[in-house]
């Protein structure tokens, strides 16, 4: 690979990291302006701003970063698409007692819900981008009211609208199997 946005073009083996590789280019910038700034008679530190910009886009802002983050979205959608939302997920970490098996939540339970899940992402999925019109994300009832049968006590995660549909669906599933069990 070769970088060429750059006065002097910097040949990167194939197998070196990507990291590693935004990195030596980051400091061939910074290299690169301090030489500049000493020659026209600047001290270096009235380029500190440009190297700063350089190392800021070379870590933070890059087609590469928002790459990575698109990538693991995906991973998210893929791994939810293998995942039982029959219990509560892998990702989940905090939730919070629901009231009971009622679907109108309060004002607190959405802030929290969406505070949980801003933070941590899907209890299945891990995603956190909720995928609903209005940005929250969804209170999921574990286990899920189709099939607490006994009226357990139960808890609210944050759930992502695809893992919610696909919750749906299994628990449809699930109802059909035990009707068929109980014939």
């Amino acid at each position: 690979m070769v970088l060429t946005a750059m006065p002097m073009p910097i040949t990167i083996p194939i197998n070196m990291s990507i990291r590693m590789g935004i990195f030596l280019y980051c400091m061939y910038w910074v290299w690169f302006l301090t030489l500049d700034s000493v020659a026209d008679g600047e001290p270096p530190q009235a380029k500190g701003a440009k190297v700063a910009d350089v190392v800021a886009i070379g870590f933070k802002q890059t087609a590469l970063s928002q790459g990575v983050k698109q990538g693991m979205e995906a991973e998210a959608k893929k791994l939810a698409r293998k995942t039982d939302t029959l219990t509560h997920g892998r990702f989940a970490d905090k939730s919070i007692p629901a009231r009971g098996a009622q679907r109108n939540f309060t004002k607190e339970e959405r802030e929290k819900i969406n505070t949980i899940g801003r933070d941590k992402g899907c209890h299945t999925c891990g995603t956190k981008e909720p995928g609903t019109k209005s940005g929250n994300f969804i209170p999921d009832h574990q286990p899920a009211n189709g099939l607490n049968l006994k009226g357990s006590s139960q808890n609210l995660y944050p759930h992502c609208k695809n893992c919610s549909g696909k919750q749906a669906g299994q628990v449809t599933q699930e109802q059909r199997r035990l009707l068929e069990f109980k014939k």
